[in-house]
């Protein structure tokens, strides 16, 4: 909160924005008692340096998928920062800056989560060697949101070790193995965005 005569400048919270693949996404600032100072607006990309959208009024992104709209009220100011035919790269968290002097600013954050389907990630499982006795762990790595979820089986449709016919989870872990456990285990990850996927490991004890 910055003071100004008689009044203070806040930002309101900004609710995390969800959308999918091809659709479109708003993004929006709400300054209160603060209409006279410009607002900004920044991209934040992980590791990357943060890339400025906007400034004021003027949008300085170069992308004609992104649209910015003023609108002032009694005592407040907001601004929307239109997203159209969402990209997995549009996913990342957006900050919305306030210049209320030189050097002086206050900031509120909004994270945009652009649904994905299932990807099965190459540090999976493929084969695995134990000696018997030993700990097993096929890994079914996978990305994708909503997060997804994860379903072992195995390929002969022989019961685990635990006498189940499946066990959720991206870790499928023995930890004692037999010749019993040997065999081909597959995992299926599905959320709800596109197809489940599935990946097969195979166990050698």
């Amino acid at each position: 909160l910055v003071r100004t005569p008689g009044q203070v400048a806040n930002i309101e919270e900004i609710k995390e924005v969800v959308t999918d693949l091809g659709k479109s996404a708003e993004l929006i600032c709400q300054v209160k008692n603060g209409k006279e100072y410009p607002i900004n607006w920044i991209k934040i990309n992980g590791d990357k340096n943060p890339l400025p959208l906007s400034t004021g009024k003027i949008l300085i992104v170069k992308d004609p998928r992104f649209n910015l709209n003023s609108e002032t009220q009694q005592d407040s100011l907001s601004t929307t920062l239109k997203i159209d035919k969402i990209k997995k790269i549009d996913a990342a968290t957006y900050q919305c800056q306030v210049i209320v002097g030189i050097g002086n600013k206050i900031t509120k954050e909004v994270r945009l989560r652009v649904k994905t389907e299932v990807v099965i990630l190459n540090t999976s499982t493929e084969e695995l060697t134990v000696v018997a006795g030993e700990r097993a762990e096929l890994r079914c790595d996978v990305a994708g949101f909503p997060t997804p979820t994860i379903r072992w089986e195995r390929v002969d449709r022989k019961v685990f070790h635990t006498g189940q016919l499946a066990m959720a989870g991206a870790q499928m872990v023995v930890s004692g193995a037999t010749r019993d456990d040997q065999g081909e285990y597959s995992c299926t990850a599905e959320n709800s965005v596109g197809q489940p996927k599935t990946h097969t490991a195979l166990l050698v004890v």
